[in-house]
């Protein structure tokens, strides 16, 4: 369901956190201005997928105490970002947060979609760091698939 936004002045993560679930679009807060974005397409939610569940085999096999999740709102110093992949401590999730801390990340993946390449090659790589993300994967699907680590 699309909803008009009336809102005047500077966004909060508040105020983002307080739009309507829409599945269509993804809210981020950068700085003090609210980025939707179309959502992903076809390609990138399979390649987000098989990603992530190779991500969570791999934390199964080595019994880490992560969990593998898939287009959560992570709080950063800056707003709100949206990953499309996240590893994260897993008991911080046993309560249903809306949103997850920074610190209880510790990769964040973006699949570049050809709408949002330049704000997942080169402003979420610095939103990360300044959060203190230790570990930032890329995902990039043209020409070929390539993983940037």
């Amino acid at each position: 369901m699309r909803v008009a936004m009336d809102h005047t002045g500077p966004w909060t993560v508040a105020d983002v956190l307080a739009l309507p679930e829409d599945r269509t679009v993804r809210h981020e807060l950068l700085g003090e201005s609210l980025v939707v974005s179309p959502a992903p397409r076809v390609r990138h939610q399979r390649a987000s997928l098989r990603l992530a569940t190779l991500l969570a085999a791999a934390a199964v096999e080595a019994k880490a105490p992560v969990e593998v999740l898939e287009a959560v709102n992570v709080l950063i110093p800056s707003g709100l970002c949206v990953p499309d992949i996240v590893v994260v401590d897993v008991a911080p999730t046993d309560n249903d947060p809306v949103a997850l801390d920074a610190d209880v990340v510790h990769l964040a993946v973006e699949v570049v979609s050809p709408g949002n390449s330049a704000i997942d090659r080169k402003v979420k790589p610095l939103l990360y760091a300044e959060a203190a993300i230790p570990h930032f994967w890329r995902l990039e699907l043209a020409p070929a698939p390539m993983l940037v680590v």
